[in-house]
C-alpha cells in the first residue's frame, strides 16, 4: 500500500502547484490521519517518513497563510490594495513552488530508501 501513500503525496504536490492551499491543508490532514491509524499498512520507518512529508505540507502551507495575514496588517489604505494583490500573487506562486518542490524531493528520498532496502 506504499502506492497509496505516494498517490497522496502526488495529490498534495499537485494541489500545491495549482495554488489550492486550503484544499492542500485538508488533504494533508486526511493523509496524516490515514497514516496515523496505519490505514495504508506501512512499516514503521516508512510510516514515519510519510508522516514527516504530510506534516511538512501542513506546516509550510500554514506558514504561507500566516505570511498573508502579516501582509494584510501592512495595508494602510485603499491605495495599498493593488500592490498587496500583486505582491501576494508573486509570494503565493513562489511559496507554492517551494512547497511542491520540497514535497517532491522528500517523496523521492522515501522511494529511494525504501527501494534500496528491498
Amino acid at each position: 500500500m506504499v502506492l497509496l501513500a505516494f498517490i497522496m503525496v502526488a495529490v498534495l504536490v499537485k494541489t500545491s502547484l495549482l495554488g489550492l492551499g486550503l484544499l492542500t491543508l485538508v488533504f494533508a490532514s486526511i493523509a496524516m490521519l490515514c497514516n496515523r491509524f496505519n490505514l495504508m499498512r506501512l512499516d514503521n520507518k516508512t510510516q514515519q517518513r510519510f508522516q514527516r512529508i504530510f506534516k511538512t505540507a501542513l506546516g509550510l502551507h500554514l506558514l504561507a497563510y500566516f505570511g498573508l495575514i502579516i501582509k494584510l496588517w501592512w495595508i494602510e489604505g485603499w491605495q495599498d490594495i493593488p500592490a498587496f494583490i500583486v505582491s501576494h500573487l508573486i509570494f503565493h506562486h513562489v511559496l507554492c513552488a517551494v512547497v511542491a518542490g520540497t514535497l517532491t524531493l522528500m517523496a523521492i528520498r522515501v522511494y529511494l530508501t525504501s527501494a534500496s532496502h528491498k
